[in-house]
């Protein structure tokens, strides 16, 4: 492969903090021949389909890489659980798995290069406590502070004892938090016990 194909690359991929997509590789002149031999040949990380991180533009990845390669499969899945609760500064690491929530009907193949954990809501209440999240690196859809502690409270057995009682503690402490809107998230989970 010639070297000007390899810094089109390069240069699409910092301009965009090293995520990029085939349709932007291809805008620039990179056939799908070139992608899979990148891909295969470690310049390119396969996030899904059509997805792709360049190593070398993006340096380390950000700490909520996992959102963004979440939201580069799916833009309508939300961060969720225990992964918005580290997002949020409830707890001091991610844990092993990815939490995130999509609506019932969405049957959208999610194939990421992680461990993932999604749960399938109905859609009434799939909207409820969504915010966006604006980064260098893209956007991505995150249930609020309030939702994802409900959330976890409703997978506490997903966590120890003792993880589950730091992650209340720093809720409580959080100057973001809204009683009102916890206990209105709290009765739309016993209305609706059933996940999919």
């Amino acid at each position: 492969m010639r070297v000007i194909t390899y810094d089109r690359t390069k240069d699409v991929a910092a301009r965009h903090n090293g995520y990029v997509k085939t349709r932007m590789l291809k805008e620039n002149g990179i056939t799908d021949r070139q992608i899979s031999a990148m891909v295969e040949e470690g310049t390119l990380e396969k996030i899904a389909h059509g997805c792709f991180w360049h190593p070398e533009t993006g340096g380390e990845k950000p700490v909520y890489y996992r959102a963004i390669e979440m939201n580069m499969t799916n833009p309508r899945a939300v961060v969720s659980a225990f992964s918005a609760a580290f997002l949020h500064g409830l707890m001091d690491a991610p844990t092993e798995k990815f939490y995130f929530a999509t609506a019932r009907d969405d049957r959208h193949k999610m194939i990421l290069p992680f461990e993932t954990r999604r749960y399938y809501y109905p859609l009434q209440h799939f909207d409820k406590g969504i915010e966006v999240v604006s980064t260098p690196h893209g956007d991505y859809r995150i249930y609020n502070i309030d939702r994802a502690m409900c959330d976890c409270y409703r997978f506490r057995k997903e966590i120890s004892p003792d993880e589950l009682r730091a992650l209340k503690e720093r809720y409580l402490c959080s100057e973001l938090r809204d009683a009102e809107r916890l206990e209105e998230y709290r009765q739309l989970i016993l209305r609706s016990r059933r996940i999919f």
